[in-house]
């Protein structure tokens, strides 16, 4: 099914193969059971992998923190200045730096009348490259000090993020193929809910 596709290439960042053989080997039943052992779990592998990853890329602090205001939503480049507290021109160069990592992906405008992207304009918006990053900055970041606690409430709402995350992801995928489907993120937050809670009361 293309829901249960969407969310192991969430989970999985969709070409990394370690984080495939992490779902395999560990016998999961479904991409949600493998995001709570691998990655919500303070004891998971996974959990601090957006941080090491970006260890190892070397990337500094300034690129650090976009790379997380662009995961959490940020996308333009003067919304990610106002935040950081940079002159947007300051982070033409960091962001240059991280794409050329891969980590971001630069998206530049459609102009339906020359049948080209627009370039160099300020309307350019940046995502992260990598979907596991995605998941970890909008579903665990937010989260991590409760569940470094390994607090109950931070789960939960690590849970509801997931889902939300997955659904709006499922929609994207949906909207290639079914007209009028992109009004599905409407539906999402009591389905994140009650999903979450689920995986919580299963559990007994």
């Amino acid at each position: 099914m293309l829901a249960e596709v969407v969310e192991q290439c969430r989970l999985s960042g969709g070409r990394v193969p370690r984080y495939w053989e992490l779902m395999r080997d560990g016998g999961f039943t479904s991409a949600t059971d493998a995001l709570d052992a691998l990655v919500l779990s303070p004891h998971g592998v996974l959990h601090e992998e957006a941080e090491r990853v970006l260890r190892d890329e070397e990337a500094a602090a300034l690129e650090r923190a976009a790379c997380e205001l662009i995961g959490r939503g940020a996308r333009r480049p003067s919304e990610l200045a106002a935040r950081l507290g940079v002159k947007e021109t300051t982070l033409s160069k960091p962001l240059r730096h991280l794409a050329e990592l891969g980590l971001v992906d630069r998206q530049a405008p459609y102009d339906l009348w020359t049948g080209r992207s627009v370039e160099g304009g300020r309307r350019a918006v940046y995502k992260l490259a990598d979907p596991f990053l995605g998941m970890w900055y909008a579903c665990v970041r937010p989260h991590l000090s409760g569940l470094n606690l390994q607090a109950p409430t931070a789960r939960l709402r690590a849970l509801t993020s997931w889902t939300q995350h997955v659904a709006a992801a499922f929609s994207g995928e949906l909207g290639l193929f079914v007209p009028g489907s992109r009004n599905l993120p409407a539906l999402i937050d009591d389905v994140a809910v009650l999903e979450a809670s689920k995986l919580l009361t299963r559990e007994g």
